[in-house]
């Protein structure tokens, strides 16, 4: 059973770990929690009519 974790008032959560350790997962997780906030990842730039187009040359952008 996950526990819950409610974030009250104007919260920022920045998460940072290697690629692939969870954290879009778990920033998901916490806005069940917590509706009304936004997630944003670098990875969302990449996403290109529904596909993940990475590259590298444009990490700074993104």
């Amino acid at each position: 059973m996950r526990k819950r974790t409610q974030l009250v008032g104007q919260v920022l959560v920045l998460l940072r770990g290697v690629p692939g350790s969870g954290k879009s997962h778990l920033a998901r997780a916490l806005l069940k929690d917590s509706p009304g906030g936004i997630v944003l990842t670098t990875d969302d730039y990449f996403y290109k009519d529904g596909q993940y187009q990475y590259d590298v040359n444009c990490l700074g952008e993104a």
